[in-house]
């Protein structure tokens, strides 16, 4: 665990800790340059750093809403020992249990939709996201559903071996190891229903957390139809940051000049 106080990079101050999952810590931290609050999640065993390499290029690409944006990835050397971390947008507001506790299963529908429309996103990319839950989700200081995490988002239709994910929301044909698509997902959504709204439709969850896929809501945008939300999914789509095209031999000088100023900072 790093203290408050800790100096990383040396560019972020971490403030105090935001929690912790099976392989990393996150924590709120001053960005000293931007000079604003940020999250940043450190890897806790560098034998993974590879995966957390491909979370960060996976949430880099996307910008939405309802899905949690990323700044930096960094590799320094801490405590003198290596340490890989990334910054990323701080969502200020409350975790998902919290906010349930608070209000109804119809008085959350529209926190509950701004997932769905993420994980409708990421559908929209091949990509399931591997690991829906209460704790991957946080509610905005503007009431917006946001979905954190891609430590366990893989492409879709494709068998594993090593099943990752958080023992009770995981789909039973994930735990058989068989091909799974977005259906998991909407499994593992239903089950978070059903966890934390006591008067979610019994007839919806069932259907949700059917053990046959095929007898599960098809996706998140039949899953956002069922909840009664009818917003238009086109406003959804991905959002990539441009690109600079042409002029090659200065985008070259431009990217040596960053690869030496980053230096040691960034792998």
């Amino acid at each position: 665990m790093l203290s408050s106080g800790t100096m990383l990079a040396p560019r972020f101050r971490v403030t105090g800790p935001l929690g912790r999952g099976s392989t990393s810590e996150a924590y709120r931290a001053r960005d000293l340059v931007a000079d604003e609050d940020v999250a940043l999640k450190v890897l806790r065993d560098e034998r993974l750093e590879a995966a957390f390499r491909t979370e960060f290029e996976r949430l880099r690409e996307l910008a939405h809403p309802a899905l949690v944006s990323v700044r930096e990835l960094w590799h320094v050397t801490h405590g003198g020992r290596p340490l890989t971390f990334y910054s990323a947008e701080l969502v200020r507001g409350e975790g998902l249990s919290a906010h349930a506790a608070r209000v109804t299963f119809h008085e959350a529908r529209a926190v509950l939709g701004d997932v769905l429309e993420g994980l409708a996103v990421l559908h929209g990319l091949g990509l399931r996201h591997g690991d829906v839950k209460p704790d991957n989700v946080r509610v905005s200081e503007a009431g917006r559903g946001v979905l954190l995490d891609l430590g366990c988002a893989a492409p879709q239709d494709l068998a594993q071996a090593d099943v990752s994910g958080t023992p009770g929301y995981l789909a039973p044909e994930l735990l058989a190891g068989a091909p799974a698509d977005e259906r998991s997902d909407v499994y593992a959504f239903g089950v978070m229903l059903g966890e934390l709204f006591r008067d979610a439709p019994k007839k919806l969850l069932a259907r949700a957390t059917h053990a046959e896929p095929a007898k599960r809501p098809a996706s998140a945008a039949e899953m956002l139809t069922l909840l009664g939300d009818d917003r238009p999914l086109e406003r959804g789509r991905l959002s990539r940051p441009p690109r600079l095209l042409g002029r090659a031999e200065e985008r070259a000088r431009m990217a040596d000049v960053c690869a030496a100023w980053r230096g040691a900072y960034v792998a």
